[in-house]
This record gives structure tokens, sequence and C-alpha cells, in this order.
């Protein structure tokens, strides 16, 4: 639970310290402590938007797939605050650090990157709702992205878009559809 306050604390002053998370898991901090919603230290790391501090959890061995009491996981909180390159390390960071990757390969599941919260939303839904047009190129460059799914009212990602967004949607549906 150390690594997790030092991170919840350090996100809220908006100073996370890389050298700080790194001895703590030097010194074999618990990597995936959950707090009282559920909430680990990666996600709060991708809440903040800090790449360095996800990194090194993520090369420590951090779970991606973990999901907070209302079903959101580290991808969610990444779109949420519309942090595009965090949001990235977690589809393309290797599950394991020491075999090599393509760099635009997903390491992750379908069914995380389509997981649902509570309301039903992917972060897909979430990109697409906000208007965080980068976030959800990126999340639908993936063809394991399921831009059909619904959510608890039967909306799509489409549907619940902003006309940026339902813009990009069209478009990347025309792309995919004359490949």
């Amino acid at each position: 639970m150390l690594l997790y306050s030092e991170i919840r604390q350090s996100s809220q002053s908006g100073c996370c310290s890389i050298s700080c998370v790194e001895v703590l898991l030097e010194s074999r901090a618990a990597v995936d402590s959950v707090a009282a919603e559920g909430q680990t230290s990666l996600f709060l790391a991708c809440e903040a938007g800090r790449l360095d501090c996800a990194r090194a959890l993520l090369n420590a061995g951090a779970n991606r797939s973990l999901t907070t009491t209302d079903g959101c996981t580290t991808l969610h909180a990444a779109v949420r605050s519309g942090h595009v390159d965090t949001l990235r390390l977690l589809l393309h960071h290797p599950v394991h650090s020491d075999l090599p990757n393509p760099p635009n390969r997903l390491t992750l599941s379908a069914a995380l990157l389509n997981q649902a919260n509570s309301d039903g939303w992917t972060p897909a839904h979430m990109a697409a709702a906000l208007g965080l047009k980068e976030c959800l190129e990126v999340l639908c460059n993936h063809s394991e992205q399921d831009i059909e799914r619904r959510d608890k009212c039967n909306h799509t990602i489409h549907d619940v878009a902003t006309d940026d967004c339902k813009d990009l949607l069209e478009n990347l549906g025309e792309c995919l559809s004359s490949s």
C-alpha cells in the first residue's frame, strides 16, 4: 500500500517522483496493492498521465487487467484523463519486458480492450463521448476493438460520440470496408 500512497499523494500534488517510485519498487513494495475502491498504483499513474511511473510499474509486473469497484480498467483511467501516450503504453507494453515486441502490436487481450465499466462503457465509449479523438483513434486502430459494442442503454460508441468523433468513426469505417 506504500507504493499506492506515494503515487496517490504525488499525483494529487502534480509531482510524481519516478525516483521515489523506483526506490519503492526496488524495495519490493507491492506493485498491485488495491485501495478501497479498487484503484491500484498503475490505475492512479495512468489517470495522472505519469508515463514514467506507469512504465516503471509495468516493468515491475503491474497487472493491467485489474478493475475498480465500478469496473474501470487502467485503459479507462488513461482515456478519461486524455493521456494518449499512457494509453499507447498500456496497449503496447510487452507482457514480458525481455521479449521484443513490434511497436504497434497489441499486447493485451481483446477482452480487456473491450472491457465495460458498470455503465457498460468501454474505454472507446468514454473517448468518443468526451471528444478525445486521438484516444479514440488509438483504440479503434486495433482490429480487436468492438466498435459495435453497446452500453447498458443500448448505445454504440458512435451513438455517444461527439460530432468530431462521429466523423472519425465514419472515416475509420470507410477505410476498414475498402481494405
